[in-house]
């Protein structure tokens, strides 16, 4: 039954796309190159986000707000799920090094006040800011029945770096039911100005989609990157105008790696997800691309368990990678141990200034903040 369902919802789904009217164009919005950070010593430095103000976090989303400061979002409450969750966020002053202000955006009671209808629990989040209005968008999941594969997703607007937020609006991304959709890779522009949202879904397979969503919310273009019942969590890295590549968590059979898949039009067609040479334990993955165009990934590098975190580097657009840097590295401990060992869900930016930033779930209890700059990563390359 579930599969009958299944295919019942893609084959709507699939007329749904096709029955919308497509932009005039279709090409990815490039970000302007960023000049490396001043300093030629190698710097390295890592800290905390949040502190330990709530006993369960997890899914970190960080935005550079163009003023010297980054903004970061994740989910906090007594453990995943628990209605108590809420959407939090802190300030990081990039001169002085320093979070601030940590404080709750949205929690569910909320949510469910404004769109109307019950919600259960919320998850997952990203975030989006145009440089040139200095607008952020906040994507995130709630769930009304169900676990997370009933989930579907809202959107928070703020004008003002994340002072204050509008109301949310759900976003209609299926016109059959509108559940089983997640977030979690960086969302980005398209060059006529609508939104690029990576998505995935867990009901009757486990797939990857890309959403094409003005600036009001509204859904006007979906488009498949994956089928079947392997692969979630995308993120789309654009190259040019027209080509990008997705990379994926997998939640296949061994040998486990991550997935990747490309495509020449805007990401209207994708290619079918081939295996990289990158192990993945069925873990999320962060990745961006450097003003040459070559890529860094940030990985769970084993096959079971999220003990082991590192940092990878390619130069051909991911046929093959060259390991760098191990943030976290437990392979030393005992097996007991080292199942309790956990570093997850990593997020991947370079601010405006050149220095890179990774956050990263440590343990559940916080979120861990590394910054590096660029004379530290040609040291490793």
């Amino acid at each position: 039954m579930l599969l009958l369902a299944g295919l019942l919802i893609a084959f709507v789904q699939l007329l749904y796309v096709f029955s919308q009217t497509r932009p005039e164009q279709n090409q990815f919005r490039l970000q302007a190159p960023i000049a490396a950070a001043g300093s030629k010593k190698p710097h390295y430095s890592a800290r905390f986000v949040t502190a330990g103000k709530t006993s369960y976090v997890h899914n970190v989303s960080v935005v550079d707000l163009g003023d010297g400061r980054l903004r970061a979002f994740w989910y906090g409450g007594s453990r995943e799920g628990a209605g108590d969750v809420t959407i939090r966020s802190a300030v990081f002053s990039i001169k002085d090094r320093k979070w601030r202000g940590a404080t709750d955006v949205i929690g569910r009671i909320q949510t469910q006040n404004v769109l109307r209808r019950f919600v259960k629990k919320l998850g997952n989040m990203v975030v989006l800011r145009d440089p040139a209005s200095a607008r952020l968008w906040l994507f995130y999941v709630s769930v009304s029945v169900g676990g997370w594969s009933g989930s579907s997703i809202n959107m928070v607007i703020s004008d003002d770096a994340g002072q204050s937020w509008s109301k949310p609006v759900r976003l209609i991304s299926s016109p059959v039911l509108n559940v089983s959709t997640l977030v979690k890779g960086p969302p980005f522009f398209y060059a006529d100005g609508t939104i690029g949202l990576p998505v995935y879904h867990e009901f009757a397979g486990k797939f990857a989609e890309l959403l094409r969503v003005n600036r009001q919310g509204q859904v006007i273009l979906k488009t498949r990157i994956s089928r079947g019942r392997v692969s979630l969590q995308p993120v789309v890295l654009p190259r040019d105008a027209n080509h990008a590549i997705a990379f994926m968590r997998f939640s296949g059979k061994r040998p486990r790696r991550i997935l990747s898949s490309t495509t020449k039009d805007g990401g209207i067609r994708w290619s079918r997800p081939v295996k990289t040479s990158l192990r993945n334990p069925n873990a999320a993955v962060a990745s961006i691309r450097l003003t040459d165009r070559s890529l860094l990934m940030v990985f769970n590098n084993t096959e079971k368990g999220r003990y082991d975190l590192s940092l990878a580097h390619s130069g051909d657009e991911g046929k093959s990678w060259k390991i760098l840097h191990q943030f976290e590295n437990a392979s030393r401990m005992s097996l007991e141990k080292r199942n309790k060992q956990r570093f997850s869900y990593p997020w991947l930016l370079q601010a405006s200034n050149g220095d890179y930033h990774l956050f990263y779930t440590w343990h559940n209890r916080n979120i861990k903040h590394i910054t590096f700059n660029s004379a530290w990563l040609r040291s490793k390359l």
